[in-house]
């Protein structure tokens, strides 16, 4: 799997905290540690999505006025 560039920007205390991170040895890199972060967060909200499929199983589409839509948003946000 190849690696594609992706500019981010970071204040300059979270830019810090992640050199922080790396000088701690916790990470060779800010790259690497951004990397972790992001597969971790990825996989925290696929872990909610299927957790959220099984809660609510095979209802139908929500439209966009329907109250469970806000209630599907709140689930699919929640910290697992």
């Amino acid at each position: 799997m190849g690696l594609k560039a992706y500019n981010v920007h970071f204040s300059e205390q979270q830019l810090a905290e992640l050199e922080k991170l790396k000088d701690e040895g916790l990470y060779s890199s800010v790259a690497e540690a951004v990397r972790i972060a992001v597969r971790d967060l990825l996989a925290r909200d696929l872990k909610a999505t299927k957790r959220l499929n099984s809660l609510l199983g095979d209802i139908p589409a929500i439209d966009e006025d329907s109250p469970l839509r806000s209630l599907t948003s709140q689930l699919s946000s929640e910290r697992l």
